[in-house]
């Protein structure tokens, strides 16, 4: 084990060292949420050197979470062997899927790979619609996800759940389909304002012909991506006024893709939502500028990228402006299993229980990827009040594997009358408002005073858990 590691594992028996202010933010914004294992991780080894520590994935030993995914042995097979086991349900290991990818937010001590592969869920999405998506997640989008920005597009536009997903094996010479091209351009590179023409669109599409996928369920590489020159456009092509000449075929693609990773709109673009989707809309201008300075110097290095965004002067404007980003079901409905330390439900439950919330991973059926904007989850919050009354009062019945006595820590041996502000510590790491703290005590001191302490203790959960900054990271 590395000195890294050891020194995480275990506290400093001198002491911990000081507590970074940006603590709590950091917690919510390169994890899931706060827990008593972050604090721990980051007091030891600052602000700057978690987040290095993070990026650095061989130091970061992942074991626990990799017996508890053991339990699930397809999530390690081919496409090719699924269909082949008459035992395999694939809708059901869909669904099963997208509820491990809770498991995966919640218990990975790998905390900020996560939420770097959750951005790239979105930004590069496909719906879930096959079990290509779920191989090539283990394929593709996880092991590239902090690679670098020309590979990581390279791998993506040539899966075959993107092919599938934005119909490319439909398109071929002399009958275009300009879906995945079109995408590429918009969504995954220069942007929807991006310098390119419709002329652009068209000359990509026939570039992106004879990409298809195996679609045979009696070859070895079914489910992947193939080309196939017969149904390839080999004529020369001028896109973004750069001519491709005839005759490439299969190479042609990846020149284009590197042009496009490396042009000024796509870093500005992808910078840019990386910024909004790690610090939100108070993102200090002059870190995205060099973490679009680090991405022509490096060539796209995704590490350095997230590292720049993440540094600890960053996150600390973004403390002391106050947070701007409301947080999507999927991130709320985490960081309360983290907060408690609550054991997580079963993979299938956690599906149900994601999609009554309105973010079931995977789910987005647009190629966009789940939206981050507040307009499109405040009007959702109803759900969420639900859930996490019944969360916190596991004694009144509902499918949770926790139980009142695992909650009661929190507040063991503090009078009622600083409960809120413990809560406020436990769940969040002092990060709520002073407002939200004392109308939450004020409520908890107008309750009977003979109320019981599962009572009560549900009450004060469930108040943080739907307070106003709780929501707002």
């Amino acid at each position: 084990m590395s000195t890294s590691q050891q020194r995480v594992a275990t506290p400093s028996s001198s002491g911990p060292d000081a507590r970074p202010r940006t603590l709590p933010w950091l917690a919510a914004r390169g994890a899931f949420g706060f827990a008593p294992a972050i604090e721990v991780e980051i007091t030891q080894l600052g602000h700057d050197g978690w987040v290095a520590w993070q990026l650095d994935l061989d130091l970061v030993d992942d074991n626990a979470l990799d017996q508890k995914l053991a339990a699930y042995p397809w999530v390690t097979m081919s496409a090719i062997d699924i269909i082949n086991d008459p035992s395999m349900d694939t809708v059901e290991l869909g669904h099963e899927y997208k509820g491990l990818r809770l498991l995966r937010a919640v218990e990975s001590k790998r905390q900020l790979f996560e939420r770097v592969c959750q951005f790239w869920e979105d930004h590069f999405n496909v719906y879930m619609g096959s079990y290509f998506r779920f191989v090539e997640d283990r394929t593709i989008w996880r092991p590239m996800a902090l690679t670098n920005f020309p590979d990581l597009l390279r791998g993506v536009s040539t899966s075959a759940s993107m092919i599938s997903f934005l119909n490319n094996e439909l398109n071929v010479v002399g009958a275009g389909n300009e879906n995945l091209a079109r995408e590429i351009l918009e969504l995954h590179t220069l942007g929807v304002d991006g310098p390119y023409t419709e002329a652009d669109v068209r000359e990509f599409a026939r570039a992106l012909t004879g990409w298809t996928f195996d679609d045979d369920r009696l070859s070895p590489s079914f489910g992947t991506a193939i080309f196939e020159p017969s149904l390839h456009d080999f004529g020369s092509k001028t896109i973004l006024g750069t001519v491709y000449d005839q005759g490439l075929g299969q190479a042609e693609l990846g020149g284009i893709l590197q042009m496009l990773a490396m042009h000024p709109s796509t870093i500005d673009f992808v910078t840019g939502k990386m910024a909004r989707f790690f610090l939100g809309d108070n993102a200090p201008p002059q870190t995205v500028e060099n973490a679009k300075v680090l991405w022509l110097q490096t060539g796209g290095d995704i590490k350095g990228i997230v590292r720049e965004l993440l540094n600890q002067r960053a996150v600390e404007t973004v403390a002391i402006r106050g947070g701007t980003k409301f947080r999507r079901p999927f991130d709320w409905y985490a960081s309360i299993f983290r907060s408690t330390g609550a054991q997580v439900p079963s993979a299938r439950q956690n599906y149900d229980n994601m999609a009554l919330l309105g973010q079931a991973p995977f789910e987005w059926a647009a190629p966009d990827g789940y939206p981050e904007d507040r307009e499109r989850w405040v009007g959702l919050v109803a759900p969420r009040w639900k859930l996490a009354a019944s969360f916190a009062r596991p004694h009144l019945g509902g499918a949770w594997n926790h139980s009142f006595w695992d909650f009661f820590g929190l507040v063991h041996g503090v009078p009622r009358a600083g409960w809120a502000r413990r809560l406020n510590q436990r769940l969040a790491g002092g990060r709520l408002s002073p407002v939200d703290v004392s109308e939450i005590q004020a409520h908890l001191d107008s309750l009977p005073a003979m109320a019981s302490n599962e009572d009560l203790l549900g009450e004060a959960l469930e108040l943080v858990f739907a307070s106003p900054s709780y929501q707002i990271v």
